[in-house]
C-alpha cells in the first residue's frame, strides 16, 4: 500500500466522518463513512458531478472549474449526512491517463559509518526527488512505497533500524507518477474550494484494499479498471504492484460510438447499459430497438442487438486489446483477473475477458467492506474505488488517531509536506 505520511493535526478527529473523494475518468464523487466496530464501513452518503472538460481521462484541466465542482460536491454531501459542519479536509484517490509504474533503486555507502543512521531512509529518499525533479521537470510522483530493503546485498524482511550495521544499504521503492500540471491542478481545485486532504493514494491502491483478499495479493492477480474515459490494468504479485498501463479510452468512447446510428449521447448510454453485450457472439436473442432519434420530433432509430454488439465490441477491443498483450508477459505471474468500473457492466464481459486471457476473470466486490443493510447501489462497481479509499482511510486514521488538520491547512502547506516526506522517485537507468 501508498506509505503514510503524518500531516500536521491540532484537534481530536476520532468520532468525525471519514470523507473520501475520488477524482474519476470523467468526474469527482465524494462519500462520508463512520466504522463500525465489526470494522465494516458504515456510509453516510455520496455525491457525484460528471461534466466533461474540467476532468478528462482522469486529469484535471481546469483547476477553477474542478474546484467549485468540488465545493459544491462536499456541501451537498455536508447537507445529504446532517452535518453541521462543513467538510473541510478529505481522503483523496488520484489516477488518470498519464498514471504510470515505476521502479526505483537508491544506494547509499555507509563504509564511514557502519550503521543506519536515524535520518538515512529520509535522506535517501530526498536524495532521489532530487535527482528525479532535476532530470524529469515535467512528471509528478504521486506515491512512493520501499518494496525491498537490502544491506550489504543481503535482503531484510523488515525496514532496517539504527542498531543494524552495513557498509552498503539499497532501498528500491514502487513509484507511481504522473504529469505536473495534473497534481497541480488538483492542488489548485482542493485550494479554490478551501479543502485540506488528509492522505492520498492512487487508484489502484484503493481498488487493491477494496476488492482483493490476501491470498490473491499472494499468488498474483490483475485489476482491470472500467471507466468512462480511461481503462486502466494494474497486476500485484508479493506485495507490490509489478505492472501499470492506462488506455485513455472507456464507456464514454463505447457510447460516442453508439450515437453515429443517429441517436443521443443519453440514449446511447441507456442501450449500452440496458442491452449492451461485450460481443456480438453473446447476443442469446437479437432483438431490434427503437429508440427516438437525435434530429428532433418523432423520428425514430431502430437498433438490432446484435449492431449494438458490434459497436460496442469495435470500442472495447481497443480499449482492452493492448492490455491483454502485455498481460502474456504475466500470465505465469497471477491467478485471477478482477474487473470493476462503472463501465464493466456490460453482459458477457467476463466470458469475453476470460476468452482473450485464458484465466479465470470475476467481478471484484467491496462487500465485505460494507454492512449488509447498506442501501443496493453502494455495492456497485462504481464506488469501489471510494470503497476502497475508505478502508486506506481507516487504517491511516488508526496510526494517527488523535488530531485534526489546521483549519483550514492550505493546500500546498499539504502537498510541501507530502513532498518532503517522500514524493518523487524514479531514475531514468531504472525505468521499467
Amino acid at each position: 500500500m501508498a506509505k503514510k505520511q503524518r500531516t500536521t493535526r491540532k484537534r481530536s478527529r476520532r468520532d468525525c466522518p471519514l470523507c473520501a473523494v475520488d477524482i474519476g475518468s470523467s468526474g469527482i464523487r465524494a462519500m462520508a463513512a463512520t466504522e463500525n466496530p465489526d470494522g465494516t464501513l458504515h456510509v453516510l452518503g455520496m455525491e457525484s458531478v460528471n461534466k466533461y472538460g474540467p476532468v478528462e481521462r482522469g486529469i484535471v484541466n481546469q483547476k477553477s472549474e474542478a474546484g467549485m465542482m468540488l465545493s459544491r460536491l462536499l456541501k451537498f454531501l455536508a447537507n445529504r449526512i446532517g452535518s453541521q459542519e462543513p467538510i473541510e479536509s478529505a481522503y483523496l484517490t488520484v489516477g488518470g491517463k498519464l498514471l504510470q509504474l515505476k521502479e526505483v533503486s537508491v544506494k547509499r555507502d555507509l563504509i564511514s559509518k557502519n550503521y543506519i543512521p536515524d535520518k538515512l531512509l529520509e535522506s535517501m529518499q530526498e536524495e532521489c526527488k532530487t535527482k528525479i525533479e532535476d532530470k524529469y521537470n515535467m512528471m509528478a510522483v504521486l506515491s512512493t512505497e520501499p518494496i525491498k530493503y537490502l544491506l550489504d546485498g543481503v535482503e531484510q524482511s523488515e525496514v532496517p533500524s539504527r542498531s543494524q550495521k552495513a557498509r552498503f544499504i539499497e532501498i528500491v521503492y514502487n513509484v507511481f507518477v504522473g504529469r505536473i500540471e495534473s497534481r497541480e491542478n488538483v492542488r489548485g481545485s482542493f485550494d479554490r474550494a478551501n479543502i485540506s486532504i488528509e492522505q492520498q493514494w492512487v487508484r489502484p491502491d484503493a481498488l487493491l484494499s477494496a476488492l482483493v483478499d490476501e491470498n490473491d495479493m499472494a499468488r498474483g492477480c490483475a485489476i482491470i479498471d472500467f471507466g468512462a474515459q480511461t481503462t486502466t490494468m494494474s497486476i500485484y504479485k508479493n506485495d507490490r504492484f509489478i505492472y501499470t498501463r492506462v488506455i485513455p479510452l472507456g464507456g464514454y468512447d463505447i457510447s460516442t460510438n453508439i450515437q453515429t446510428q443517429g441517436v443521443s449521447f443519453d440514449i446511447a448510454e441507456k442501450l449500452k447499459e440496458t442491452y449492451g453485450y461485450a460481443s456480438e457472439e453473446y447476443v442469446e436473442q437479437n432483438r431490434v430497438l427503437e429508440v427516438r432519434s437525435n434530429t428532433g420530433g418523432e423520428s425514430r432509430v431502430r437498433i438490432k442487438t446484435s449492431t449494438l454488439a458490434q459497436l460496442i465490441q469495435m470500442k472495447l477491443y481497443e480499449a482492452v486489446d493492448p492490455l491483454m498483450q502485455d498481460l502474456k508477459n504475466y500470465e505465469d505471474e497471477i491467478s485471477k483477473v478482477y474487473i470493476t468500473g462503472g463501465a464493466c457492466k456490460l453482459q458477457g464481459l467476463q466470458e469475453y475477458l476470460q476468452a482473450m486471457t485464458g484465466l479465470p476473470v470475476e467481478y471484484g466486490s467491496h462487500a465485505l467492506w460494507l454492512e449488509d443493510t447498506a442501501p443496493d447501489e453502494y455495492f456497485y462497481p462504481d464506488y469501489s474505488a471510494l470503497v476502497g479509499t475508505l478502508a486506506l482511510a481507516v487504517e491511516y486514521r488508526k496510526d494517527f488517531p488523535d488530531e485534526e488538520p489546521a483549519h483550514p491547512a492550505p493546500i500546498t502547506r499539504i502537498w510541501e509536506k507530502i513532498e518532503d516526506g517522500a514524493l518523487s522517485l524514479f531514475t531514468e537507468d531504472n525505468n521499467k
